[in-house]
């Protein structure tokens, strides 16, 4: 459980406001066009009534192509999913790591105890609202 809070900590302390960012003259064109893109869509999402509060104000040049992996599992045979209960998140169908080897480690744990495995890359990744979660490099793929 430490790897998830040093990975979401580490995550939320490289956040760079997106304003400065674009206006920083090494920021490439492609990543200025997309994070200005992002804005325009938070901007529609506030017209629509949804609350944006400081979501995606923030990026994080994130060095990985992902962001977490997440490790999920079944019963051979079977279509539904094992469930993980976690303190804070509950009760979810899936484990999520930051660090890939860390992921793989429990999926050959869950392999090697009969269960059907699935590992998924990350990309977009959220903490569905309990922090101002940045766009990262890996969103902007």
């Amino acid at each position: 459980m430490s790897h998830v809070t040093y990975g979401q900590t580490r995550l939320l302390l490289a956040r760079e406001p997106v304003a400065r960012v674009v206006q920083n003259p090494r920021t490439s064109d492609a990543v200025r066009e997309k994070l200005n893109h992002v804005q325009k869509v938070r901007e529609f999402a506030r017209t629509l009534g949804l609350s944006v509060d400081e979501q995606y104000t923030s990026y994080v040049a994130w060095p990985h192509d992902r962001i977490v992996t997440l490790v999920s599992a079944t019963h051979p045979h079977s279509i539904a999913p094992i469930t993980f209960r976690f303190p804070v998140a509950g009760t979810v169908p899936y484990k999520g790591y930051f660090r890939e080897s860390l992921a793989e480690k429990e999926a050959a744990r869950l392999r090697a105890s009969g269960h059907d495995v699935c590992l998924s890359p990350v990309r977009a990744y959220s903490t569905l609202g309990w922090f101002d979660d940045p766009v990262t490099a890996p969103m902007l793929q």
